[in-house]
C-alpha cells in the first residue's frame, strides 16, 4: 500500500532548487541500502533528520538501529493486531496520549499513565506492544498536521498514579523485554526528551527506577523531574496552559477523548501496521 494512501499529509515536496535535500540524500540512501521497507511515510523520514540535525551520517546510524532492534524483537514489532483481545485489554490499561497543539515553543507533550490499576489486568508484554504502535503512529504523521511542523522535542508527563508492588514483580518478571524497551527508546527512537516528568511517584515506581537506572543514559536521567506534593511544581514546570484540566491545567482537552481517537486512528491503519514487511528489514 502506498503511503500516500496511508497518510494524506505525508506528502512528496518539490525542490525549488536544484540542491539535492537532505530528505532526497535519505531517501538514496534507502534506496541503495535495499533492505528498507518500500512505503515509509515521508514524515518519519523527515522526524528523523530533524532529530540529527539533518545530519546524514547521524540519521543513517540511527535509521538502521531502529530497524536492527525491531527486526531482533518480533514478539513486540509483529501480528500488531490492535482489535486482537489482548491488544484491547491493553489499551484498557495504559495510555500514551501526546496533546493536540505543540506549546509555543514547539514541543509536544505527551501524557502517559494507567487507566485502570488492577494489576491482574497489566500484562507487560502487551503494554509496550500497545504502546510501540501508538508512537508508530505517531512518528508517521505530522505533530502538527495544519502546517506539516515536527516537535522541537518531547515532554513526557508521566502519572504513576495506581502503581504497586504487583505492577513492579510483572515488570521484573518481563525483565528481558524491559531492558529492549529502555535501550530502544533512548537510543533508536526519533524524539528528543527535554523533559520527564514523574507525578504521583510511588514506593513500586521508586524501585522501578533503581532497577532500571544501570541501564538509562546520563543525558536522559538529566530530563528527569519528580513531582510528590500536588500538581504545583508541574504547572510550574511545564505550563499549567499546556497541561489538562485532569492535572489542573486549563487547556481544553480531554485526555480520555485523545486517547480514543488514538485507538481509532490505529483501527483505521491496521492493515498498514499488520504488514511487517513495513517495519522491519526485508530478506
Amino acid at each position: 500500500m502506498d503511503e500516500n494512501e496511508i497518510f494524506e499529509d505525508c506528502l512528496d515536496e518539490q525542490s525549488s532548487t536544484d540542491t539535492v535535500s537532505p530528505l532526497d540524500e535519505l531517501k538514496e540512501w534507502i534506496k541503495e541500502h535495499g533492505k528498507f521497507p518500500k512505503n515509509i511515510p515521508e514524515a518519519l523520514l523527515k522526524r528523523f533528520l530533524k532529530v540529527c540535525d539533518n545530519d546524514i551520517k547521524q540519521t543513517t546510524d540511527l535509521l538502521l538501529l531502529n530497524y536492527k532492534l525491531r527486526t531482533s524483537a518480533p514478539n513486540l514489532f509483529t501480528n500488531r493486531d490492535i482489535t486482537a483481545k489482548e491488544m484491547q485489554q491493553a489499551c484498557q490499561v495504559m495510555q500514551f496520549c501526546p496533546m493536540p497543539k505543540l506549546t509555543k515553543d514547539g514541543m509536544l507533550i505527551t501524557v502517559g499513565g494507567l487507566r485502570d490499576p488492577d494489576p491482574n489486568k497489566f500484562i507487560y508484554l502487551d503494554c509496550i506492544k500497545m504502546a510501540l504502535m501508538v508512537f508508530d503512529m505517531r512518528f508517521c504523521s505530522y505533530d502538527d498536521p495544519e502546517t506539516n511542523q515536527i516537535a522541537n522535542g518531547d515532554i513526557i508527563v508521566m502519572d504513576m498514579k495506581g502503581m504497586s508492588f504487583w505492577h513492579f514483580l510483572k515488570v521484573v518478571k518481563n525483565f528481558t523485554t524491559a531492558k529492549f524497551y529502555t535501550h530502544y527508546t533512548q537510543d533508536a527512537v526519533p524524539i528528543k526528551i527535554c523533559q520527564t516528568n514523574i507525578i504521583n511517584p510511588s514506593p513500586a515506581m521508586d524501585r522501578m527506577f533503581n532497577l532500571f537506572r544501570p541501564f538509562m543514559k546520563q543525558e536522559i536521567l538529566d530530563t528527569l523531574i519528580f513531582h510528590s506534593n500536588g500538581f504545583e511544581s508541574l504547572h510550574k514546570t511545564v505550563g499549567k496552559e499546556n497541561l489538562p484540566p485532569k492535572y489542573g491545567g486549563t487547556c481544553d482537552v480531554d485526555v480520555e477523548e485523545i486517547h480514543q481517537n488514538q485507538l481509532k486512528m490505529i483501527e483505521k491503519f491496521r492493515d498498514f501496521l499488520l504488514d511487517d514487511d513495513n517495519w522491519r528489514f526485508t530478506s
